[in-house]
């Protein structure tokens, strides 16, 4: 019978049930896998690696509860059992049960110390939001498997919760350097180094993303936000193009396209992707305050009023309502103009300051006709 760690079998000659379900199980044939256990397990209840292994599939196919169950009575006859113990600890951090968690791996290190339970243990304590205990515990493993990349790649991820870019980005260096091809940790990369503002190293390590893998989705938008920001934008539009030949409703995409085709110029062609964007996405306000200002700049201010007020409708704010002022000003519409300048004040006085400071409303309004406004606004407030 072939020897699998995650699947040991039994010491004594296989049963065949056993090694029948150990054998699909590693082919992926769960279904088959369960059946050979459970008919193992009828022949003889006191199987604690039919058990364990029962509880692998289930923890494998998102069985989580389940999974429980099975390793439980697998621990009930063989409580030193560690690879049971180690595997309950995964179904209940699986679960969001991370104190249980913690409290399995604990019992399995007790046993052995090993750095697979002392990582999983480090990601508990992340998901609970200890991060110095997680960074311990990590390092520790780390140091038992200096070569597992999957360990420098998680430290980088508590850095990042810790708002410690840069030793995020030093985590995920060691990553790539155990193992330069390994896509989800190049992509974390770049886009740190993206939020940290280093642009074109971010592009550097996305163009390196997709020399292995030319149609990695996550890539290729990344790569597209990057040349957007770096003002390379036909190469940023031919990055929103490939996502969208392949994902016709990214929304993202069709944004990203619209506004590299509006810094290209070509303003039809970049409203027709913002309307795709909002036909996907109607309650983005992102892209309906975006496409109201390509509008505006088309010399549309109907268009433009009509995106304004369906933001206004869901997200009111100041500035949604002096935008508002502004464009009805345009269209040489005063009595709107003042009422969407109330209106900003009745969401928030102190907005008075910021219409007087402006060169285009304050040529409408006064500080005189703003402080009644404003006292009739208070007074109503009031009660009075």
């Amino acid at each position: 019978m072939r020897q699998n760690p995650l699947f040991p079998p039994a010491e004594e000659p296989p049963n065949n049930h056993l090694e029948t379900g150990i054998v699909l199980a590693e082919a992926g044939n769960y279904e088959g896998a369960l059946e050979n256990f459970n008919r193992e397990l009828a022949k003889n209840p006191h199987n604690e690696l039919a058990y364990y292994n029962k509880g692998l599939v289930l923890l494998m196919t998102g069985s989580f509860r389940e999974a429980l169950a099975s390793l439980a009575l697998a621990l009930e006859i063989a409580p030193d059992f560690r690879q049971a113990l180690v595997a309950k600890g995964l179904a209940h951090a699986r679960l969001g049960e991370q104190r249980d968690s913690v409290k399995c791996y604990d019992q399995a290190l007790s046993i052995q110390i090993d750095s697979e339970t002392i990582y999983q243990k480090g990601l508990s304590h992340y998901h609970m939001g200890r991060y110095r205990e997680a960074l311990d515990l990590l390092r520790h493993a780390e140091e038992l498997s200096p070569k597992d990349r999957r360990i420098p790649h998680a430290e980088a991820r508590v850095y990042w919760a810790m708002n410690e870019p840069r030793e995020a980005a030093l985590a995920l260096q060691r990553c790539l350097k155990i193992d330069p091809n390994y896509q989800e940790a190049r992509l974390t990369y770049a886009v740190l180094l993206s939020r940290m503002g280093y642009e074109i190293e971010a592009l550097e390590e996305y163009d390196k993303l997709l020399a292995g893998s030319p149609e990695h989705m996550g890539g290729l938008l990344g790569k597209g936000g990057s040349a957007l920001r770096l003002g390379l934008f036909q190469e940023a539009l031919d990055a929103f193009r490939t996502v969208l030949a392949e994902r016709p409703k990214e929304v993202s995409a069709w944004l990203g396209s619209a506004r590299a085709l509006e810094e290209l110029g070509l303003f039809r062609d970049s409203l027709a992707a913002y309307d795709e964007a909002v036909t996907l996405s109607p309650e983005d306000p992102e892209i309906r305050m975006r496409r109201s200002s390509l509008k505006e700049q088309m010399n549309d201010s109907v268009g433009a009023l009509e995106d304004l007020n369906a933001i206004y409708k869901t997200r009111p704010s100041t500035e949604i309502c002096l935008m508002l002022a502004r464009l009805h000003g345009h269209l040489g519409e005063k009595p709107a103009l003042l009422e969407w300048v109330e209106k900003a004040l009745k969401i928030d006085t102190k907005t008075a300051d910021i219409i007087l400071a402006d060169d285009y409303l304050s040529t409408f309004i006064n500080r005189a006709w703003l402080e009644n406004k404003i006292r009739a606004i208070n007074l109503a407030k009031e009660g009075k």
